[in-house]
């Protein structure tokens, strides 16, 4: 185990009290999600190496919720998981809004009515286009870390106003094509709390 999954491991047993058996059997859970999920083709398209890309998921609001999450579960305490995640889930659901709100007007996803034209277009109420954004938002937010080497200078702001108007709509296609209790589920993020 690595310094960052000791201490992290420490801070769940000193912190919020879970068995260390526990905590060590979240964070081997955790850690092969996140192996897994290294070779998605847009983390392998990084160019980060497995452990790289491990290193850096370490340090991520993510894998601490998730390990934390999966931890509690595993010591018995669903209602404190339950909570730990919804939690996490509103500062992500802040976290997209501020990261929306920086993105220029000039830009689809700085622009409130273009957005939702396009939503319309793909038969959704402007409600439902506003809580897929922030979703797709948040989403992308998860995989900031994780951008290539050409990419790194660039702010999540500015990463997000090159989304160009076509990619967009294939992200609100597919995010409104998954179950809310996908997309709400420990370990996908969901702002729409």
């Amino acid at each position: 185990m690595n310094n960052a999954l000791q201490a992290l491991a420490a801070r769940l047993v000193a912190r919020l009290d879970i068995h260390p058996h526990s905590v060590d059997t979240a964070l081997k859970y955790t850690v092969d999600e996140w192996r897994a999920r290294a070779s998605h083709p847009v983390i392998a398209r990084s160019g980060l190496t497995l452990t790289q890309c491990l290193n850096t998921a370490t340090r991520t609001s993510n894998f601490r919720a998730t390990a934390s999450w999966r931890a509690l579960t595993l010591d018995g305490r669903d209602a404190d998981a339950r909570l730990l995640w919804a939690n996490y889930l509103q500062r992500e659901a802040s976290a997209a809004r501020r990261a929306l709100q920086a993105v220029p007007h000039t830009a689809v996803l700085g622009n409130p009515e273009a957005l939702r034209r396009i939503g319309r277009q793909l038969g959704l109420e402007g409600d439902r286009t506003d809580q897929l954004t922030l979703h797709i938002v948040a989403t992308l937010r998860i995989g900031y870390p994780f951008r290539p080497a050409s990419l790194r200078q660039l702010t999540l702001a500015e990463l997000l106003a090159e989304i160009p108007a076509d990619e967009l709509v294939g992200m609100l296609q597919d995010a409104a094509s998954r179950p809310v209790s996908e997309i709400n589920a420990p370990g996908h993020p969901s702002p729409d709390q």
